[in-house]
């Protein structure tokens, strides 16, 4: 029998293709457990892992303000900037109109903001109607908003929580690609879809602007210590409206670039695509990413579980697979248990699978399903390797 690992050594194991004591078990559950606890912080996750036994997984932001992200924003860190804020009503919804002064001109754009009672869900998120590139010359004055991670990026509230969950769990730093809530939010995903064809020029320098901005993050972060990184793309999933040809050409060899760097570090980079991904897995494969997820299996996505374990083989570990609506919210118990016993049979014999989710547990998620999701994932956590 093997000797007991710790959830962390388990999870850095299984994203490192070593010996695992059994597959971990690490679903995205922020969504249900703020739904239930109202908190969705490090102390409810290890809390929950006392009910539930897992392998908890927390992803912090870098402390950076996102400008293009956030609503409101602290503009302090630079005096280059002034901000004018002039709130409407329309229904529920609260319609923000931002204008942005700089040295280089004004930058505008206007956000339709839903209520926080929980009619839109958990945590709805806030809708661009204006963004704030409208032309080429905008992006200079976006030089001026976003903040220097050399000088104002910290890690304060990361390395806290990594201090509170120790060996409980994995603390991952949370970033962003150059079109999740960056250029994607700053020009829109429809717009950047017009310029590919119409003004492919604009498009460039906008992809060059953010690409070189992750980059930079990037570094600052691997040089301040961070050796766990989880990285979003779903803004460029096949899902969002993409083709394989775009891919390839114009977002896999910004990919492959991030993950070289983040590799020369020796750190581990958590590739994550909740959207499909069949037609472009053995392109994330050959970008040697530690980690791909979500693995969304139809209908929400297209994966054929044996077939990316076919090609991934030892080159990369697997991470995630359960149907958050169909099966968890939706499903039977024994759907829940099935599908979870099948995962495992079919990705955990070298030991390269995380057993996850499709996206997090959602608020409605019966009990019951909870429960037999946890109890299964540790009941056949070791059977298959």
């Amino acid at each position: 029998m093997k000797k007991e690992m710790t959830s962390r050594q388990r999870q850095i194991n299984a994203i490192r293709g070593k010996e695992v004591d059994r597959i971990p078990c690490s679903p995205r559950i922020g969504a249900y457990l703020k739904s239930r606890y109202q908190s969705h912080g490090v102390e409810t996750v290890i809390n929950f892992n006392k009910i539930y036994k897992h392998d908890p997984v927390f992803q912090m932001m870098p402390g950076l303000v996102n400008p293009v992200d956030s609503v409101y924003f602290d503009s302090s860190y630079t005096k280059d900037i002034k901000m004018d804020y002039k709130e409407t009503a329309n229904g529920d919804m609260k319609i923000v109109e931002r204008t942005i002064s700089t040295p280089a001109g004004k930058l505008k754009d206007i956000i339709h903001v839903p209520p926080s009672n929980g009619k839109y869900g958990v945590s709805p998120n806030p809708v661009k109607r204006e963004f704030l590139i409208k032309d080429a010359s905008d992006i200079e004055k976006l030089r001026y908003v976003l903040p220097d991670p050399k000088k104002h990026l910290n890690l304060v509230n990361f390395n806290e929580t990594e201090d509170k969950l120790k060996n409980e769990g994995l603390t991952q730093l949370f970033l962003r690609s150059p079109l999740d809530h960056l250029a994607g939010d700053a020009r829109g995903i429809e717009n950047l879809m017009i310029d590919y064809y119409d003004d492919r020029e604009l498009f460039d320098k906008i992809m060059d602007f953010f690409t070189q901005y992750v980059m930079d993050t990037t570094k600052v972060c691997l040089e301040k210590g961070a050796v766990n990184f989880f990285v979003s793309w779903y803004y460029s999933s096949l899902s969002t409206g993409w083709s394989p040809e775009i891919l390839r050409q114009k977002f896999i060899p910004v990919l492959r670039k991030h993950i070289d760097l983040i590799h020369s570090y020796d750190a581990t980079y958590d590739f994550y695509d909740d959207g499909k991904m069949m037609d472009i897995l053995e392109d994330y494969i050959s970008c040697k990413p530690d980690v791909i997820e979500t693995l969304t299996p139809p209908t929400v996505g297209d994966i054929d579980l044996v077939k990316a374990k076919k090609l991934a083989g030892d080159k990369v570990t697997l991470k995630g697979y359960v149907d958050i609506i169909y099966v968890m919210q939706k499903g039977t118990e024994k759907q829940v248990r099935d599908t979870v016993i099948d995962a495992l049979s079919i990705c955990a014999p070298n030991g390269r699978f995380i057993l996850g989710s499709s996206d997090s547990f959602r608020e409605g998620t019966p009990e019951i399903n909870i429960k037999t999701y946890f109890d299964t994932a540790m009941e056949y956590g070791s059977r298959f390797l």
